[in-house]
């Protein structure tokens, strides 16, 4: 990984106190950069996830399960198009529920 590189992912990731970073994937010097994966802790013992796409330039994709955290997750990023996420369920029926 590059020191730019290495140095982006960190200055991000630390824009995110409230999230517990976990895991990562992709290429340390690829073009598309890496996925990094974290948690996000809940008042009824659940956890939401958010998933940044960082490059050299930044975070370029951000994706979380947390409705409470998204606007704010995309405005901390700089993003100008936020969209709420929505539950499977109430979409597609009868997909199968596995918890």
């Amino acid at each position: 990984m590059s020191k730019l590189m290495g140095e982006t992912v960190v200055k991000i990731l630390n824009y995110f106190p409230e999230v517990v970073w976990d895991r990562w994937t992709g290429q340390l010097n690829s073009e598309q950069g890496i996925g990094v994966f974290g948690w996000i802790s809940r008042r009824d013992g659940r956890q939401d996830f958010l998933f940044l796409r960082i490059d050299t330039d930044g975070a370029w994709l951000m994706s979380t399960s947390s409705a409470k955290h998204s606007k704010d997750f995309s405005e901390r990023l700089g993003f100008k198009v936020h969209t709420n996420c929505k539950k499977v369920s109430g979409h597609f029926p009868t997909v199968k529920k596995t918890l």
